[in-house]
Parts: structure tokens; sequence; C-alpha cells
């Protein structure tokens, strides 16, 4: 695998990050409806959801592992 540009990983960051808040948003919508249809729906969606940033993630981790760490003072 290529190594990715920094373009690229932030493109990966923000995209994680935007489906963080669909997640969150999904959960709040989860919290307000009624009926197992909608609820069953909306839990696939956040557990795709989920799996989906996890993918993001690796992609970057892989790539560059101190990426995700917060810098030491």
């Amino acid at each position: 695998m290529k190594k990715l540009t920094e373009l690229q990983k932030m493109k990966y960051w923000l995209d994680t990050e935007l489906t963080t808040l669909h997640i969150m948003f999904a959960v709040v919508m989860l919290q307000l409806t009624e009926g197992w249809l909608p609820n069953l729906v909306l839990g696939v969606y956040i557990v795709l959801s989920m799996l989906y940033v996890l993918v993001r993630l690796s992609f970057i981790a892989a790539d560059d592992p101190d990426y995700l760490r917060t810098p030491k003072k």
C-alpha cells in the first residue's frame, strides 16, 4: 500500500468526524422514535456507521501510527 498524503489523511479524518456526528444524530433519533421498525433501521445504521468509522481510522493508523496520538509537550 502506498503512503497516504497529508491531504488524504485529512480527508479520512474529516470523513470520520462527520460520520461520528451522524451517529450522534442517529442515537438522538433512536431515543425520539417509537416502534420496532424505525428503531431497527436506526440501530443497523448506527452499527454500520461505527464499522465505517473504524475502517477509516484503520487506514490512517496503518499508514501513520503517530497521526492519531495526542502530541506531548
